[in-house]
């Protein structure tokens, strides 16, 4: 194997991680809207988002730092995405 088949083999398995990741990650999501619906509270939390944004951030090194940023704003978004469409299916009797 050379070491480009060998890198892109460990991509492969990171990337694998990250989908079951993902996962865990959009259950846990589907959880939270059962207890926010619950008492009432509304989908996007500022300030949370801005919580989880700060306290990993330390985790990554430079230069990947912003994209790192990105990387969890578009996590982010996606939660809220998943979060505001159930809210509605539910709304919606479906």
């Amino acid at each position: 194997m050379t070491e480009l088949e060998s890198l892109r083999r460990n991509i492969e398995n990171i990337d694998g991680q990250m989908a079951v990741l993902f996962e865990k990650r959009m259950k846990t999501v589907e959880e939270i809207l059962k207890i926010k619906e619950a008492e009432g509270r509304p989908v996007r939390d500022s300030n949370r988002e801005q919580q989880l944004l700060e306290k990993n951030l330390d985790k990554v090194s430079e230069p990947w730092r912003s994209s790192y940023t990105e990387f969890m704003e578009t996590v982010l978004k996606l939660s809220r995405q998943y979060q505001e469409q159930h809210r509605g299916s539910r709304e919606k009797g479906n």
